[in-house]
């Protein structure tokens, strides 16, 4: 499923923001467009299988389908680790992506990602403490839209809108809730490149955030009875920004130099950050 991976261990590009440390950026890969193809997969930690076909008689798209689950969890629960229960996970998730050419200038393509996890010990739950993880789950989905536009051939404008959601939960071995937690925001991204002067680049683009987070975690402590203490949080905030990059490319490209300028607000603090 994936096109390309790049690490920027320092001095990366002005349009990623909110890394203090490296940036690991991925990028998905569109389906086959001549024919149609499938895979199966399998390890010992779990299975998948992946289709991907063109679009139309026409071919003027693709699509991508992938599908896996994990069954280690099931080997670890049936071997004696004595009394110390396993941290065993098992995860489902799928991923599915399509591209399609609107215009020999126009491509829009949609991504749809949706995955979850859980945990279960409850074969151990007399070994368990009352602070300690028994069962848990966590989901995780997000769609993005995005539409590519070439005006001219040396510019090209990108939008894409995205919206994410989690939501996990924690019980203990009362199947008392130990933490719940929600997280979900809607993005907009938006880039424009444009060459000119032969091998130079100036890039410009902008990103609005809407955050929220809502959740409640418990502790239990001996005062002297067991007694739970609660914790609940609820925000909003909002996250903007924009970007401006030039790149200048000496020696028929062998050379290349770029200067970069960022600016970044975040609702929740008066600090604006400039880079």
């Amino acid at each position: 499923m994936v096109d390309d991976i790049t690490l920027c261990q320092g001095a990366w590009p002005s349009r990623y923001s909110d890394r203090t440390a490296g940036v690991v950026a991925a990028q998905s890969r569109d389906g086959d467009r001549d024919e149609m193809h499938w895979r199966l997969s399998a390890s010992m930690s779990n299975a998948s299988v992946l289709a991907e076909g063109p679009i139309g008689d026409k071919k003027r798209g693709s699509w991508i389908v992938a599908f896996r689950k994990s069954y280690l969890q099931y080997i670890l629960n049936r071997i004696d680790f004595g009394d110390q229960a396993p941290l065993s996970f098992g995860f489902t998730d799928g991923e599915a992506h399509a591209t399609y050419d609107v215009t020999s200038h126009h491509t829009a393509s949609f991504t749809y990602i949706d995955g979850s996890s859980s945990v279960d010990r409850s074969a151990f739950q007399d070994t368990l403490g009352a602070n300690t993880v028994m069962t848990s789950g966590f989901r995780y989905t997000l769609l993005t839209a995005a539409d590519r536009y070439t005006p001219v051939n040396h510019v090209l404008i990108t939008n894409r809108i995205a919206w994410t959601r989690e939501r996990g939960d924690v019980e203990n071995r009362d199947n008392a809730l130990l933490s719940r937690d929600g997280y979900g925001e809607w993005t907009w991204h938006g880039d424009a490149s444009i060459q000119w002067g032969g091998n130079q680049t100036l890039e410009l683009g902008g990103q609005f955030r809407r955050m929220r987070d809502d959740g409640t975690g418990a502790r239990f402590v001996y005062t002297p009875a067991l007694t739970e203490s609660d914790d609940r949080f609820r925000g909003t905030a909002v996250e903007s920004g924009g970007y401006a990059r030039q790149s200048f490319s000496f020696l028929s490209g062998k050379i290349t130099a770029a200067a970069g300028l960022r600016q970044d607000a975040h609702s929740a603090s008066n600090v604006q950050t400039t880079s």
